[in-house]
């Protein structure tokens, strides 16, 4: 039972935490990303980025085809964290339903509300973690990929039928290869995740 209140009172306080995203507003970077994108085609926009600034092409376009509509639409700096929070929190949950497999739903959704709780309580600031949208485009959204990518090779670890375990382990790599477009220091653990997946194929 002390779980289940634990778990409680953490599932009220990450929704209070991120309610506040009722409140978010663009930053000065964001308006400056929304006007770049806005006024160059996709194209040049990426082509500029990679050449001038950094290569994360994965988060780049995702900034391309959201910063333009959220110019005009300031509302989707308020929806997109709150979406991008339950996404994140899916993912934790189905990862550990898959590793924690001697547990109940319950006492996984339980686990699963306590960590993601303690990692928002965790963070040094949410607005540059949650809040902000270039740190939602370029790390808490590939993060969460990465994630779902690692559950996908548990998934595959775990199965009987081969043609299943060749899909999951070529969706697991393709999601981590898009996703290792995102930022310098995910780019590591994409890296070392791929050995392992390519270690697993051919052992």
């Amino acid at each position: 039972m002390p779980l289940y209140y634990t778990a409680i009172i953490s599932f009220f306080i990450s929704i209070y935490l991120i309610s506040f995203s009722i409140y978010n507003f663009p930053s000065a970077d964001d308006f400056a990303y929304g006007a770049k994108h806005s006024l160059n085609p996709f194209s040049s926009a990426i082509n500029e980025y990679l050449y001038g600034s950094s290569g994360r092409i994965f988060s780049n376009t995702l900034y391309y085809f959201l910063a333009g509509i959220s110019n005009e639409h300031l509302i989707i700096y308020q929806i997109l964290p709150f979406f991008t929070f339950i996404f994140y929190g899916v993912v934790i949950y189905l990862l550990l339903s898959i590793i924690l497999q001697s547990f109940s739903k319950k006492e996984v959704f339980a686990l699963t509300c306590i960590f993601v709780c303690i990692w928002l309580l965790s963070l040094n600031s949410m607005n540059d973690t949650i809040f902000w949208y270039g740190g939602i485009l370029n790390y808490l959204f590939p993060m969460t990929l990465m994630f779902f990518s690692i559950y996908l090779f548990f998934k595959a670890y775990y199965a009987n039928s081969k043609s299943y375990i060749f899909f999951m382990l070529l969706l697991s790599s393709i999601i981590l290869f898009i996703a290792s477009f995102s930022n310098e220091a995910l780019f590591l653990t994409f890296f070392i995740l791929y050995f392992v997946i390519l270690f697993y194929v051919f052992l």
